[in-house]
């Protein structure tokens, strides 16, 4: 799908398996205006409402584009970003772990490829898309998955909001929010272990020590954003 950079409005931006594909279904739901993916042209990556019977007016250009890593044309625009976070040992530990693999070796090491704050292009980063958000200087919104998944509704309005749809749309998806979640499950190509019900599953596969060494490891090397951020997923540390 073709799409003009200058049309769009929105950047949707967050490490993978954060929920930006539930997020792209709740913009186009809302919106009825489509999105656009990561990798453009990629069958995984349509918009949402390419897929699903969600009355997107196609005759619209897309409006928000999702991404991992701000290339340079988006970071020298004056786009409103958004940004989702998930608790990094549940986004972490599912990207890269699938159903043959109970727990992931050397968990601490793996993770510490993920965690640089490196702004590479090709690189998927947890730490540096929260970095571009802090440094944003434009209209940026924050989304905090667990919310999304906790509390839809209040979590739903305020992004509606942000991006001034109305609060009669949003009321009428909302109304239907179990459909939709269930649709959005069925499409989601890299599977859904919690069917948007759980917040916290993937970490166990790390044990609790190892969990405690990665919350460390931000500490360490990370402390403002995650004394900004992230703070609310350590670990107890006793």
């Amino acid at each position: 799908m073709d799409f003009d950079f200058d049309k769009i409005k929105f950047l949707l931006l967050s490490y993978p398996r954060s929920g930006n594909t539930w997020t792209r279904y709740i913009f186009e739901a809302i919106s009825k205006r489509s999105s656009i993916g990561y990798s453009v042209g990629h069958p995984a990556d349509r918009a949402i409402g390419s897929r699903l019977r969600l009355d997107v007016d196609f005759d619209q250009p897309a409006i928000l584009k999702k991404s991992h890593c701000l290339n340079q044309q988006e970071r020298k625009s004056d786009k409103s970003l958004i940004l989702i976070i998930r608790n990094y040992k549940e986004a972490i530990t599912r990207h890269l772990t699938d159903d043959r693999v109970p727990a992931i070796k050397n968990p601490v090491e793996r993770f510490k490829l993920h965690l640089t704050g490196n702004d590479a292009f090709d690189h998927i980063d947890y730490i540096y898309p929260i970095i571009a958000f802090d440094n944003w200087k434009h209209n940026k919104h924050l989304i905090y998955y667990e919310d999304l998944i906790a509390h839809p509704q209040r979590t739903i309005h305020d992004l509606s909001n942000f991006c001034g749809f109305s609060t009669e749309d949003t009321d009428f998806f909302l109304a239907n929010l179990k459909k939709h979640r269930e649709s959005g499950c069925k499409i989601y190509s890299a599977k859904s272990y919690t069917k948007g019900k759980k917040t916290k599953f993937h970490l166990h596969r790390i044990s609790k020590t190892n969990r405690k060494l990665i919350d460390q490891h931000i500490k360490d090397n990370f402390s403002d954003i995650f004394n900004k951020y992230l703070k609310q997923y350590a670990e107890n540390t006793d």
